[in-house]
């Protein structure tokens, strides 16, 4: 007897202990940007699905009268009487696990729009909207215990860029720039673009100069997450107004940098293109093997000799 208490308290113990670890996962989790938060039906709206792990009270036997709850909230806690409004799933979810999913077949949708209608959020806001998603476990319709997790609608925007400066390379502009401080949204990556000028304005170029002057159906970007790109795939000897934008986790871009910048590509042989030049390659020294790093080397030996000479 004794043996078979002890069989029957190690089968029960991991089952217990997995479901005392309480989540709720979101996905995808977000944060959405302004361009996410729209009505019902569009195309941007995504959808959105739920997976959680609760504990029911201790000796609780989950099955006929124990249901699940999604609700939204502005609040940051899980009421325990939340109103109509705010439940989220439409038909009644069973609870038979300590684990779950919504939407769970393949008529239910859940999208955010339908998070920001049930929670009262909004996507006209200048400030950021965190809505608060519960899962709640019902026992005969009164709340049993419940799981949470917060969903970020960001809408506001980074800082424009700043200190804009693009040189001469060869068939590309070697662009930089630095971080604008007039907003809390922090850059997570940056857009470079450069437009050739207009014809009209190639033989009388305006100070400063304006978007009127850019050609802006015919422009090349590039992104980084860093300060500084090497935008290529540019003609030598046309000339370039260069703009940058930053972006925000959310996919908020700024407005871009002002006013643009002009940029000239030169068959110059900066470092870049003497590097390639000398058989290296866009990987870089150790992507092109022993060739790419001789050739790194015998560049570095030329740049050597030129500030020698000067």
């Amino acid at each position: 007897m004794l043996r078979r208490a002890l069989l029957v308290a190690a089968l029960l113990a991991p089952a217990a202990g997995w479901a005392q670890t309480v989540s709720l996962t979101v996905s995808p989790p977000g944060p959405f940007g302004k361009a996410a938060c729209v009505a019902a039906g569009n195309a941007n709206d995504p959808a959105l699905s739920l997976s959680w792990t609760v504990a029911p009270p201790s000796g609780s036997v989950l099955g006929t009268g124990w249901t699940y709850q999604v609700v939204a909230l502005t609040s940051g806690g899980c009421s325990t009487a939340p109103a109509q409004a705010n439940v989220v799933n439409t038909a009644t979810i069973q609870a038979t696990l300590p684990t779950g999913s919504y939407p769970a077949g393949t008529t239910d949708t859940l999208h955010l729009s339908d998070l920001v209608t049930h929670s009262g959020a909004s996507c006209t806001a200048t400030t950021d909207q965190t809505i608060t998603l519960c899962v709640q476990l019902l026992n005969g319709g009164s709340v049993s215990t419940s799981v949470s997790a917060t969903v970020t609608v960001q809408l506001g925007a980074p800082s424009i860029p700043v200190g804009v400066g693009a040189s001469p390379g060869d068939s590309a502009l070697n662009v930089s720039w630095a971080d604008g401080t007039d907003s809390t949204v922090a850059a997570t990556s940056y857009r470079v673009e450069a437009s050739p000028l207009l014809a009209s304005c190639v033989g009388a170029i305006p100070s400063p100069l304006t978007v009127a002057c850019l050609d802006l159906n015919n422009s090349v970007t590039g992104t980084t997450s860093n300060h500084s790109l090497r935008l290529g795939g540019l003609t030598n000897g046309v000339a370039y107004g260069v703009r940058v934008y930053a972006t925000s986790s959310g996919g908020n871009d700024s407005d871009p940098s002002s006013p643009p910048v002009l940029g000239t590509p030169q068959p110059t042989r900066d470092f870049w293109g003497q590097y390639v030049s000398q058989g290296g390659t866009e990987q870089g020294g150790c992507a092109g093997g022993p060739a790419g790093l001789v050739s790194l080397l015998a560049v570095a030996g030329l740049l050597l000799t030129f500030r020698r000479r000067s």
